[in-house]
């Protein structure tokens, strides 16, 4: 089943249907480092009034198939597999919490998805905002791929992806953190840790086999 979070304080007014990128879960959402929430959009959507309903895309985090096992990384987790999911899921938040506004906000790759659902399916959500993300083609070089240093999860983090196949991948080190998603000095060391210790994992099939490479057509 998917695992999704519904945060409250919602007035009935926005929801914030948020969509995570690679290597993160739903999570990202909801950073709290000890008793420090400055790193937290959940937290700053709910003192304006606003729920944030978001979930693990499917193969992170929590979701997972209904018997308990992990999705093909190849097979079913290509970008197609996202955008059905997210507007499956869009339309659980309408029925569930009737907003008068769902606001779809992406990162990185949870931005490519919503963006081609914004654009098959308009209707699904009311307004968007993309974060992490640019539909300059030229933004996207070789450099952020050889960046992300991707490994397999299950031998780079065994402890955590032991259980996993040879289909998901993440980021290969702290460097690898620290380049494709900090800058310097915008940043404290403890959200660079936190980051590594909820790291996400990245499905093959959601990164390559043309996946991003149709994105840029957008």
């Amino acid at each position: 089943p998917l695992s999704y979070a519904l945060l409250p304080n919602f007035d009935g007014g926005v929801v914030n249907f948020a969509l995570h990128g690679l290597g993160f879960t739903k999570s990202y959402w909801d950073v709290v480092i000890g008793d420090n929430y400055t790193y937290s959009f959940s937290e700053a959507a709910a003192a304006r009034g606003e729920a944030t309903f978001a979930y693990d895309r499917l193969g992170t985090g929590c979701s997972i198939r209904a018997d308990g096992t992990y999705p093909d990384g190849i097979q079913e987790l290509q970008l197609a597999t996202h955008i059905a999911v997210a507007n499956a899921m869009a339309q659980v938040a309408r029925d569930e919490l009737q907003p008068k506004n769902l606001v779809a906000v992406g990162h990185s790759y949870g931005s490519f998805t919503l963006l081609y659902l914004a654009s098959a399916l308009p209707q699904a959500i009311d307004h968007l905002v993309l974060t992490g993300f640019s539909a300059d083609p030229e933004s996207y070089s070789g450099r952020s791929a050889f960046a992300l240093n991707l490994a397999l999860a299950n031998e780079a983090y065994p402890d955590k992806f032991a259980a996993l196949d040879n289909t998901y991948l993440a980021t290969g080190d702290l460097v690898a953190d620290l380049t494709i998603f900090f800058s310097y000095p915008h940043y404290g060391a403890d959200a660079l840790q936190w980051s590594i210790e909820n790291k996400g994992t990245i499905a093959y099939g959601s990164c390559v086999l043309g996946s991003l490479n149709a994105l840029w057509a957008v």
